[in-house]
């Protein structure tokens, strides 16, 4: 009986090793796969570098080479965040001195930058542009502004350092280049282009569309700042905010066309809007014609706290009298872009 005993013994001895033996080499094996699967994901998140190897060292503050097909970064600075732009008319203004003085009053208003409306409300030029002139070989009307008396007042604007902002209707011509070049020779620190209202839902060909017509004016705009305006539903639609970044990203701000609404829309449009106002540098877009409106529109943008403001008419002349006895006008018509 001893024998059988200690045979039986000996039988199981050896599955048990076996077993164990097993047991450890699986433990060994997962720890293995754990510990590999952990080398993977670190180096899967390691950061790369995957710019380009750059074949000559560059000054960073050195401006962008003109035969980069590359469009250059644009900067956005902070402080067109704060920018009020009172109504420059000059309209009927045929010496510097009445330049001088519409600029003075502005600045004792306030305001630190004055908006001249390049075009009336048909599109028509309300400065006498010496490139056009040339083009369709006639004289422009001596009702408007020369572009000499033009060039004077934004001279004197910055002497007395105010920003000088042009406020110009897009059109389908090649004169948008032609006048973004000429304001930039006139000394304009920034242009805002309305006519893109129209855009309440963007696409990607929508943007594409909107981004060659600013690098149009871009080539001609020499150092201005340049801004196009939207309206409110532009800024509120939740879908269009990927879009609107690329556009902000090729312009140096945002315009929202408020010229027509009230105290209480413009209230109600600032509290749907209100990222936006400091993410995009929002300019608002004001009618001034009416003085007590102008008043509670300022309140409603204060309480709001939209600091900027660009006023792009104001309250008529009591004097002003373009008409006949009849009726009839007699204001010779700009050139028409």
């Amino acid at each position: 009986m001893k024998r059988y005993r200690a045979y039986k013994a000996k039988k199981f001895k050896l599955p048990r090793r076996i077993l164990f033996f097993c047991i450890v080499a699986l433990i060994i094996t997962v720890l293995a796969i754990i510990l590999g699967n952990f080398l993977k994901n670190k180096l899967e998140t390691v950061p790369r570098d995957t710019s380009e190897i750059l074949t000559e060292t560059k000054d960073p503050a050195a401006p962008p080479s003109k035969d980069n097909n590359e469009e250059a970064a644009v900067s956005h600075d902070k402080a067109l965040g704060s920018v009020v732009a009172g109504y420059l008319r000059l309209d009927g203004t045929t010496d510097e001195e009445s330049a001088r003085l519409a600029i003075d009053e502005l600045k004792s208003a306030g305001c630190n930058a004055v908006s001249f409306v390049v075009t009336d409300g048909d599109g028509r030029l309300t400065y006498a542009s010496p490139a056009i002139e040339e083009d369709s070989r006639l004289p422009a009307s001596k009702e408007i502004v020369t572009y000499d008396m033009l060039t004077l007042a934004v001279a004197y604007a910055k002497e007395q350092g105010l920003r000088a902002s042009a406020v110009m209707d897009k059109s389908d011509s090649i004169y948008d280049e032609v006048v973004a070049e000429e304001l930039s020779l006139a000394g304009f620190d920034e242009l805002i282009v309305r006519g893109f209202e129209g855009f309440t839902r963007l696409d990607n060909s929508i943007v594409s569309e909107i981004g060659d017509y600013i690098k149009r004016i871009r080539t001609k705009a020499g150092d201005m700042a340049i801004s196009l305006s939207f309206v409110s539903e532009f800024f509120s639609t939740p879908s269009n905010a990927p879009y609107i970044e690329k556009i902000y990203a090729k312009t140096e701000f945002l315009s929202i066309d408020l010229t027509d609404h009230t105290p209480e829309e413009i209230t109600a449009v600032t509290e749907t809007i209100s990222g936006s106002i400091s993410a995009y540098l929002l300019r608002p877009l004001l009618s001034g014609d009416n003085e007590e409106q102008r008043l509670l529109v300022d309140e409603a943008l204060a309480a709001a706290f939209f600091n900027a403001r660009q006023y792009v008419s104001a309250p008529e002349r009591l004097d002003e009298d373009t008409s006949e006895p009849d009726g009839s006008d007699t204001t010779a018509q700009p050139p028409v872009m």
